[in-house]
């Protein structure tokens, strides 16, 4: 039997890691459940350890595990298998934490970014066994036809009948405190009686869903976000809006950045996680402030020349 190695995805991992992940491998992937059709359920230790038997696995990749990978992790860890863990972006130190625990000793962690690998070396992890790795991103080009198109259904969804300042979070629905901070920021520019639409594009469920209403009817900004529910791909989203808004907190979304800046397409953070990608220029402002106002004041600083303050 041919040797193949085993991709696992946790519920996490960005969807467009999936264009990068190597050819000719078998790859399971928790977000689309606990027991995908020819794997062992996600906490079936002794299954995993059979099936890893039988198909010759020698090699594993984890990328971005949370604690529902947690079994797999340690069914792999009691086998002589070769393990990289990917961090693709951030997680809580506590989770780090128990990754390094069970994870096998020489296990190698790929980082996408310094601030992970700055992470890791905090809690101990051997620089030798860290590497710094993230794509060169391959977008796709979208003509003028499609962002045309694309706008109209975006704000009709969102009830506008006019051209809005057309705002892309960069943090998925639930990474709730960085995206608090890109809502409550546009919320900001709304009561200041703008034309302005936030798209939170990314996996969304029910609880993400009803946490946006709650904070629209709180700051009393009626159909102001707009939940994309993944219906759109990234890159197409990224070329249809006006602007990109981050934190720079809490950074789980490293590959959507990557595209953001390939695209050219004009953004506002904070600094933070990520500032090594980003050169402020015309098209990049990056506040050195905390915050959702100073992140608001220059969000208005780029929507003023595209005319639509």
């Amino acid at each position: 039997m041919t040797e193949k190695p085993l991709l696992v995805l946790s519920s996490q991992t960005d969807p467009l890691w999936q264009n990068y992940l190597p050819p000719h491998s078998f790859r399971f992937d928790a977000g689309r459940g606990r027991k995908p059709e020819g794997y062992p359920h996600i906490c079936n230790i002794m299954g995993w350890r059979r099936w890893l038997k039988r198909n010759c696995i020698r090699e594993v990749h984890l990328y971005q595990p949370d604690p529902e990978l947690f079994p797999l992790l340690a069914a792999v860890s009691l086998l002589p298998i070769s393990v990289t863990i990917h961090i693709t972006g951030s997680l809580e130190i506590h989770r780090l934490r128990s990754i390094k625990w069970l994870a096998p000793r020489m296990a190698r962690f790929s980082c996408a970014g310094n601030f992970l690998v700055e992470a890791l070396k905090r809690i101990g992890i051997p620089p030798h066994r860290i590497t710094l790795d993230w794509p060169i991103p391959a977008i796709q080009t979208i003509s003028d036809a499609a962002r045309s198109d694309l706008r109209r259904q975006i704000t009709a969804v969102g009830g506008s009948d006019s051209d809005p300042f057309l705002v892309l979070a960069l943090p998925v629905p639930g990474n709730t405190h960085a995206l608090r901070t890109v809502c409550w920021a546009c919320a900001v520019l709304y009561h200041l009686g703008k034309n302005i639409k936030l798209i939170a594009a990314g996996p969304c469920g029910q609880r993400e869903e009803e946490r946006l209403e709650s904070w629209q009817r709180m700051w009393k900004v009626h159909q102001m976000i707009i939940p994309d529910r993944q219906q759109h791909d990234w890159d197409s989203l990224v070329a249809a809006c006006d602007a990109v808004l981050a934190s720079g907190q809490n950074l789980r979304e490293v590959i959507r950045l990557l595209h953001v800046q390939a695209a050219g397409q004009k953004m506002v953070t904070q600094s933070g996680d990520g500032s090594e990608f980003l050169q402020e220029s015309a098209r990049t402002k990056i506040v050195a402030e905390p915050g959702a106002r100073p992140l608001a004041a220059a969000l208005l600083s780029m929507l003023e020349p595209a005319g639509k303050a």
